[in-house]
């Protein structure tokens, strides 16, 4: 069957936040993400929408290459996802970074944690390592050389 539509862009990705204020503070000032707009979502627009009534946070920020990224804090009790890499359904965002050594030093100062280790290749020119924040969100940086894509 054809398909009578096509997508015109990325508007943008979404996770779910225990504390707004904290994870808007690694992605601006850690990953150098740009705050774009808070807002606040009423309960009646949220349900309507998700089917899950209750006021959100909500917290827009955009990376450096145009990537917007809606940061969602739920009023209600707060459940991580206990989710693994080999599961289905699992994801995460890859970021690249100009200087590995430094992201990787200043990495703890806003909650991450690594998950294993800080893999290279191509004889060190390629850097990749996967972490995780409080509220379980994954993050792989990466480091490589520009000319390689």
């Amino acid at each position: 069957m054809a398909v009578e539509h096509k997508v015109l862009s990325t508007i943008h990705s979404a996770f779910a936040v225990s504390d707004i204020e904290r994870t808007t503070k690694l992605f601006t000032e850690f990953l150098g993400f740009r705050l774009v707009a808070r807002d606040v979502g009423t309960p009646e627009l949220v349900e309507s929408l998700t089917g899950v009534c209750g006021e959100v946070k909500l917290a827009f920020v955009k990376s450096p290459d145009g990537h917007m990224i809606e940061l969602v804090e739920w009023g209600n009790d707060k459940k991580r996802v206990q989710g693994r890499v080999d599961q289905v359904g699992w994801w995460h965002i890859a970021l690249e970074v100009d200087n590995f050594e430094k992201a990787l030093k200043h990495a703890g100062e806003y909650g991450l944690t690594i998950y294993n280790r800080v893999v290279e290749r191509d004889e060190g020119t390629r850097r990749v390592a996967y972490f995780r924040d409080p509220d379980g969100i994954t993050i792989e940086l990466a480091q490589r050389p520009r000319s390689r894509g």
